[in-house]
């Protein structure tokens, strides 16, 4: 059986503009497809994985995730889809994802703008080493795309890409499930909340605690303000009424509820 010669993309001085939009574009909708993927699958990761946990959906968050990751995978794969030469596609396609990586992590970083220009800095190449291989990634999609469109039965093994790229995009998404000392410092709040507070618990001080007690909630988590070694975890009821507290997780086996507060009716 005679081998197939591997795929070359035509030379981008005599190509039309056309077809190297299309073929860029193409890069693109994979890098969307895998962003949009991953971030549904992050959305409820955490549902799918702990059900006994009435865990809320944090839209807010996942939105403004979605709004680095799908357009940024999608300029990535455009772009390294764009070039005739391989190493032009590679390192221009690392070069934003590396700069998407970073700044979509800088927003809730509590450090001075100085800092965070020194910090992109110093993890800028690492970043770039670690964008490489899904860029790469990117770009072996759409030659193969292009290898398959005019051979018997391509479609269907181009939707079975398209298919691996959802796939593979969902099961980085599982990578965002709570880690296992939020796990125990939201199983700490709800325990507490669905029970009377032990004497010299921190939610004796809330006043309204008492009136919903019994009254679903949805809990939502993130790395605390007040401690380096615990979470904040909030309990947020139908009728807007929210409780948040400092959860400790210094000790995996005995998380504690410290320095609560309430808002709402």
């Amino acid at each position: 059986m005679q081998n197939d010669p591997p795929l070359k993309f035509v030379d981008e001085r005599s190509e039309p503009v056309n077809i190297k939009i299309g073929r860029a574009l193409l890069g693109g909708l994979f890098g969307l497809l895998g962003g949009t993927a991953f971030t549904l699958v992050a959305i409820y990761s955490d549902r799918l994985f702990f059900p006994h946990l009435p865990m809320g959906l944090d839209w807010d968050f996942y939105t403004t995730f979605w709004a680095w990751l799908g357009p940024g995978l999608l300029a990535v794969g455009f772009l390294t889809a764009w070039w005739f030469e391989t190493w032009l596609g590679l390192l221009s396609g690392t070069l934003v994802g590396a700069t998407v990586l970073i700044l979509s992590n800088m927003p809730t970083s509590a450090a001075s703008p100085f800092q965070k220009i020194i910090t992109f800095v110093i993890i800028f190449l690492p970043a770039m080493a670690i964008c490489l291989p899904l860029v790469y990634f990117f770009r072996w999609l759409v030659q193969q795309t292009f290898r398959l469109r005019s051979r018997r039965g391509g479609a269907v093994w181009i939707a079975a890409l398209f298919l691996l790229v959802i796939v593979l995009g969902g099961a980085g998404g599982i990578g965002m499930r709570m880690p296992i000392r939020a796990v125990n410092a939201v199983t700490k709040m709800d325990t507490a909340l669905q029970n009377t507070p032990n004497p010299g618990s921190a939610l004796l001080k809330l006043t309204r605690l008492a009136a919903h007690r019994g009254q679903p909630f949805e809990l939502f988590y993130a790395k605390s303000t007040y401690t380096t070694q615990g979470y904040d975890v909030r309990a947020v009821y139908g009728d807007g009424y929210v409780i948040k507290c400092a959860v400790v997780t210094y000790s995996i086996d005995s998380p504690y509820i410290t320095k609560c507060e309430e808002t709402g009716p």
